[in-house]
């Protein structure tokens, strides 16, 4: 029985990134089930990742000795690409999916087809180089995105004193957060640096008045609610 010609390499491509899309898709998409079912999709997403890169380096490897090796990717277009990825997740997805997709090439994909060339020292050098790359800006990325949610943590617990002091004097809870300025606090901050979950969000339903701000976009949105004075996970 032959072995799979381009066209399969082909098919396989396609089959591995539906996978990895329909499993961003419900991640985009999922109902409020709570931090568990959140974190079992986290790691399917991760596992869909490895998944594609071991199987396209492996029909790359046994059909490297029927076809000529495809022309490599220079250093300056993986930099490039890696950079512009990297900081859209860390300053305008804030989700840290595409940040995890460049860490695993960093330290699966790219090594492994480093010691598939190892006869070849460039091509060697050549993708060890990208591993590195891919590495540190998928790293780098995850640890903005961390260190975001730091800050957001911070700041939700400034502007809960500060409600809280509100309510203090004036023995209720504002309607609006902006009643709090500048009594309470000088203004209110961003929640972080992130475009798609820059805002905290003041909630005043009748008795209940909560603050809000989101994780992961869309979605991991923690929520103080002031009447319990506790932070519960929304979604």
């Amino acid at each position: 029985m032959p072995f799979p010609t381009t066209i399969s390499l082909k098919r396989a491509h396609i089959a591995a990134w539906i996978v990895l899309l329909g499993c961003i898709a419900g991640l985009a998409l999922r109902p409020a089930t709570g931090d568990g079912f959140w974190a079992i999709l986290m790691l399917g997403l991760l596992l869909d990742v490895i998944v594609i890169i071991v199987l396209i380096w492996w029909i790359r490897s046994r059909l490297a000795a029927t076809r000529p090796e495809p022309p490599e990717r220079s250093l300056v277009f993986v930099v490039i690409a890696t950079l512009f990825w990297g900081m859209s997740d860390a300053f305008f997805f804030g989700q840290g999916a595409i940040s995890i997709i460049l860490c695993v090439a960093g330290v699966l994909y790219f090594p492994l087809r480093a010691i598939a060339a190892r006869q070849d020292e460039a091509r060697f050098n050549l993708r060890l180089s990208k591993a590195a790359i891919s590495s540190v800006a998928g790293f780098a990325a995850l640890g903005i995105i961390v260190y975001g949610n730091v800050i957001a943590r911070e700041r939700a617990e400034k502007l809960v004193v500060a409600v809280e002091q509100f309510y203090a004097k004036h023995g209720r809870y504002p309607e609006r957060l902006e009643e709090i300025v500048p009594e309470f606090i000088p203004a209110i901050p961003r929640a972080k640096y992130v475009e798609l979950a820059d805002k905290f969000r003041y909630s005043a339903s009748g008795s209940r008045h909560s603050l809000t701000y989101t994780v992961m976009p869309p979605y991991g949105r923690r929520i103080y609610t002031f009447e319990d004075r506790e932070w519960t996970t929304l979604d």
